[in-house]
């Protein structure tokens, strides 16, 4: 039996899979979608931070910025806190935020109104790591700008911090 491919059949695959490929890259932009599963904020930090000791916390507000008409707003209450008590720094490193990693982080930080606020985790060896803490996306700052969106109904580290300002 000899069997062959004609070159029909060949030009087809040629332009199909290309077709298929751009096609669902296209669909996965629009909708800000990526092939990562869902984590948490703890496994984010656990992976960022190389078996370091935090030593402790410092959290600041950040502003408003409105892309139309663009508008910076400086942040409502300028208050920083440092937070060094041993069970407080483990609770803003551990907290069990589910995660899902996006494409454009951008798209999804500049759809949001709300304020957010930086976290910024100093370890003993001097070294740190960055969050940007909104209602429903966290960035970090410190390893390439990941973006994930929050997938809980709450973002208790959100409402955590956000409790320290009332």
């Amino acid at each position: 039996m000899n069997r062959y491919i004609s070159e029909s059949t060949k030009k087809k695959v040629y332009v199909y899979v290309p077709l298929t490929v751009a096609f669902v890259y296209l669909i996965m932009w629009i909708f800000n979608l990526s092939f990562s599963l869902p984590t948490t904020y703890s496994e984010v930090v656990k992976r960022d931070m190389e078996e370091k000791e935090i030593e402790q916390v410092r959290i600041r507000m950040n502003g408003e910025v409105y892309l139309e008409p663009f508008e910076v707003n400086p942040p409502a209450d300028d208050r920083e806190f440092l937070i060094d008590q041993p069970d407080q720094v483990n609770r803003l490193a551990t907290e069990e935020v589910g995660l899902y990693a996006v494409n454009n982080g951008n798209r999804l930080r500049h759809s949001e109104r709300s304020h957010s606020y930086d976290l910024h985790l100093r370890y003993a060896d001097g070294s740190s790591l960055s969050y940007e803490i909104a209602d429903s996306y966290i960035q970090s700052l410190s390893s390439g700008y990941s973006t994930y969106r929050v997938l809980d109904d709450e973002n208790s580290l959100f409402l955590y911090i956000e409790n320290l300002y009332e």
